[in-house]
């Protein structure tokens, strides 16, 4: 994924305080409420030089530092400059009192991640650390990085100059408030991760790109309301819906989205992200919502969606954000998501649910050569041009669905010929048929979307068949979790009753095999997985099946739970191990 460069300016408040404590001594508290008055003015002043506003920009008041965000160094030069006019017209004595402290750099990546940070931020844009204004320093100096000022226009390079540090300072007093003092890079050797987007997305390693398709649902999402202005905000709520059969690449498409720039800078407050499922636990889902927004309310326990959903919109009201809400299967699930104002937008993925009020994006079936595109990257080193006809003709076998293509390369990886593995996909298929049969239909006699539905569970058969013993029963524990649910290896050794090492290697296995996709990491760095619903439907199955020596699912779950210890269940939170999955799902398996 390409880095992205974000500029920020970031207001001293530390040098802040302290001048205002020498105000207040000097002065008294109307000295004090002349220096507050005089810096509040010079940043709005600066943010309107810019065409923008305080709850626009002003992303976080972390720690000594308030953080406003600009998408282009030009921006937050000028923002700059004109806090700095404004500060000293106001202030002709030059009192330090009546100035603001200014340090201007970029942030690395598309946001920086930086462990233990991210509680003490709630608005989730916890940023590199960019270069430091020392104590030795002028009030009101810029300090701009190198990269900053590199991306600054020509004209404001020719009309301020760069003044290398002097004498091995990283501050030139000289210049004080006069020119920018270019100072080292202060990058943050840190591996970048989309903070902006809760929780954290990422896209296949295959990913193969639709342009088309990409193109279509940006131009809906980034498309403004002529009448914004003149009507109450929920009724300028836009959503726009992906719809297609499962498998078919519509989280994907959704993901690629949430990851553009061009989205990001629509949305500056922020992306968030839901998946529903077929059952999904709305009270709880809006409740992480709520808390990813206001991480006071960590607490939050509403007992009904309408005060959950109420206050959701009142910390949605004035923000600009995208809201993903992921695998609908019922209309009215989605309804407690929409509460944006209107600065937001939804989009929506779904199969068949009908949204109120949704422009929908009927997503295609992969063209012949995204299909070609998908197989050559997954096979990597593995594939060579000679393998291309062979290719085509498997793809439309299986009706050009990624989840299908992506599943039979496995098989490829580990050995199987073109031939072989399309020998082997029609004999699984004749199966299906003979099932079809019992039920009085005919493959051949379905409707393409069904009939590729079908395709789809051969595919699943013919790569079940492949696992080992072992694997098999890990894969059908999977069904015993809620629906798209995240999991690490630590909750997966209880899962699996193996030791962590083992549950690593197991998860990273069925990963391979396109069994699990990945989920991002947890707070703690442990790799996140979670089950495809059209994979945990299957492995559900499995369970009623007997894959596991039980009965049925009410038996495998009572298994699950005695796993964790033989306490009395009115015990069960305070003695549970902290593994992140079952002190939220407890209840689930109950």
């Amino acid at each position: 994924m390409q880095s992205l460069f974000y500029y920020v300016v970031q207001i001293d408040r530390a040098e802040y305080s302290r001048a205002a404590k020498v105000t207040r001594d000097l002065t008294g508290e109307a000295g004090l409420a002349l220096l507050k008055s005089i810096t509040q003015e010079a940043i709005d002043v600066g943010l309107k030089a810019v065409g923008t506003t305080r709850a626009q920009s002003v992303r976080s008041t972390r720690g000594d530092d308030a953080i406003i965000f600009f998408e282009d160094a030009a921006s937050a030069h000028r923002f700059a400059q004109a806090v700095h006019g404004h500060t000293q017209a106001a202030n002709q004595d030059k009192q330090a009192a009546a100035k603001c402290w200014f340090r201007i750099g970029c942030a690395y990546g598309e946001l920086t991640f930086m462990h233990n940070q991210l509680e003490a931020d709630p608005s989730g844009w916890v940023l590199a650390v960019v270069a430091r204004l020392h104590q030795a320093g002028e009030p009101g100096e810029f300090l701009i990085d190198r990269d900053t000022y590199s991306a600054l226009p020509p004209d404001l390079q020719q009309l301020y100059g760069a003044a290398e540090s002097v004498k091995g300072k990283s501050h030139d007093t000289e210049f004080a408030c006069r020119r920018w003092c270019v100072v080292p890079e202060a990058k943050q050797q840190i591996q970048p991760v989309n903070l902006r987007i809760m929780p954290h997305v990422r896209l296949p390693d295959n990913f193969v790109e639709r342009p088309d398709a990409l193109e279509a649902v940006k131009e809906k999402l980034l498309a403004e309301d002529d009448d914004q202005q003149s009507v109450p905000d929920q009724q300028t709520l836009v959503v726009s819906a992906i719809a297609g059969l499962g498998g078919l690449g519509k989280s994907v498409l959704a993901t690629a989205l949430v990851l553009d720039h061009e989205v990001q800078a629509r949305f500056a407050d922020g992306i968030l992200w839901v998946t529903l499922g077929q059952n999904p636990d709305l009270l709880g889902l809006v409740g992480e919502w709520i808390r990813t927004l206001d991480k006071s309310r960590e607490s939050f326990s509403a007992t009904t969606m309408e005060s959950a959903s109420g206050y959701l919109h009142n910390l949605l009201a004035e923000r600009r954000m995208l809201l993903v809400v992921d695998d609908v299967w019922n209309a009215a699930h989605a309804e407690w998501f929409r509460v944006g104002g209107a600065g937001c937008r939804v989009l929506v993925t779904t199969r068949e649910a009908q949204i109120d009020g949704a422009e929908y994006y009927p997503l295609d079936l992969m063209t012949e050569n995204e299909a070609i595109e998908l197989v050559r990257g997954k096979l990597k080193t593995q594939w060579d041009e000679s393998q291309a006809v062979a290719v085509k003709q498997f793809a439309r076998v299986v009706g050009y669905l990624p989840l299908a293509l992506d599943l039979s390369v496995n098989l490829v990886v580990d050995g199987l010929s073109w031939g072989e593995l399309q020998a082997e996909f029609e004999a699984e298929q004749r199966a299906v048929d003979l099932e079809l049969l019992n039920s009085t239909e005919a493959l051949e006699d379905l409707p393409e979307g069904r009939q590729r539905k079908y395709s789809l569970r051969a595919c699943f058969n013919l790569s079940l068949k492949r696992l080992q013993p072992e694997q098999l029963r890990r894969f059908a524990w999977l069904g015993v979790l809620p629906e798209d649910v995240r999991v690490d290896a630590r909750m997966a050794q209880t899962l699996w009753d193996v030791p962590e090492v083992m549950a690593k290697r197991g998860l990273i296995e069925l990963f391979r095999r396109s069994f699990l996709t990945s989920a991002g990491e947890s707070v703690e760095g442990y790799p996140l997985y979670r089950v495809h619903d059209l994979m945990h439907d299957t492995a559900r199955g499995l369970i009623e099946n007997g894959e596991l020596g039980v009965e049925n699912l009410e038996k495998a779950h009572g298994a699950f739970v005695d796993r964790y210890g033989a306490l009395d269940y009115g015990q069960k939170l305070c003695g549970l191990p902290k593994d992140g999955y079952i002190q939220r799902h407890l209840t689930w398996h109950l």
